[in-house]
């Protein structure tokens, strides 16, 4: 059915424009968005607030706008008689647990308990995962850096010290293939 409203004659001001540039409003759900509206939704069903009222109150706070136009949807589903598994199942930014998660929950009664679980799995994902990604940072600088020092001195150390190596150079063979490298990597360097 469509809706026919007012225009907004409201002229947009500085602040709104501003608004516009906080990550909050243009950025995709992220999956700490989803971990604490779902810790959120666990706390208000256990407080004893209907679901659907927890929901609008989760998409009323959410600090991203995609996140509040989620929960909004959701909520409308769940209006339209659809189950909140059947109303998260659209969207990306729920993951095939947490949907299988909350349906076990609304089958066997235990939405809270199940949510809360749900919430605490993805914190435990996102705790490995930065975990993982905090353990490779290292390494991957020290391989960057030892290979940049490497080429740093075949390409211009090798060649200063030319002279050198060309004395060395009748003698050993590794010398003549380290001068004939160098000469060859700076040829292919050089502008």
């Amino acid at each position: 059915m469509l809706e026919v409203r007012a225009a907004d004659d409201r002229v947009p001001t500085v602040g709104d424009w501003l608004a516009l540039l906080h990550p909050h409003t243009w950025m995709p759900v992220r999956s700490t968005d989803v971990e604490l509206a779902l810790q959120q939704m666990s706390v208000m069903v256990r407080s004893g607030l209907t679901l659907l009222t927890a929901i609008k109150f989760i998409a009323e706070y959410a600090r991203s706008l995609a996140m509040r136009r989620v929960w909004e949807e959701v909520a409308e589903k769940i209006q339209g008689g659809s189950s909140l598994a059947d109303a998260l199942t659209g969207y990306r930014c729920f993951g095939h647990l947490v949907v299988q998660l909350v349906r076990v929950g609304e089958q066997t009664g235990t939405l809270e308990q199940v949510v809360n679980r749900a919430a605490k799995a993805l914190e435990r994902r996102r705790l490995l995962r930065t975990q993982l990604l905090t353990a490779m940072f290292y390494p991957a600088v020290v391989f960057v850096a030892a290979i940049s020092v490497a080429v740093f001195i075949v390409v211009a150390v090798i060649p200063k010290l030319q002279v050198f190596l060309q004395a060395l150079a009748g003698n050993y063979r590794q010398s003549r293939r380290l001068c004939s490298t160098s000469r060859t990597l700076s040829r292919l360097t050089a502008p």
